[in-house]
């Protein structure tokens, strides 16, 4: 069995260990990601990743298994072109006082 071989069997082993070991946080995250999705009305993505990683120095190997709930925001804005002079329209105005005489 080559070097690579080996490391693979030792991941899918390390992975069915860890997985069962945080069977519990992973369900309340699966759980806690389709509640919120619903809340949020958005299609539910878990994130459960598994990593390995080699200290060749070493000759070790680290096997990660992450998991949890992604979220991510955004906006989508124009981008200005500054080449164009900015028109008074363009510039939001300053907010009004209004005073009430007593």
């Amino acid at each position: 069995m080559s070097k690579l071989e080996a490391i693979g069997h030792q991941a899918a082993t390390n992975l069915v260990n860890l997985i069962a070991e945080a069977r519990a946080d992973i369900q309340a995250a699966w759980d806690g990601c389709i509640a919120e999705s619903q809340h949020q009305e958005t299609k539910p993505k878990l994130d459960l990743s598994f990593a390995i990683t080699l200290d060749l120095d070493k000759s070790s190997a680290d096997y990660t298994l992450t998991f949890g709930v992604r979220h991510k925001l955004s906006v989508t804005a124009p981008i200005p072109d500054w080449t164009q002079a900015t028109l008074p329209l363009d510039t939001p105005a300053p907010p009004a006082t209004v005073t009430l005489p007593t």
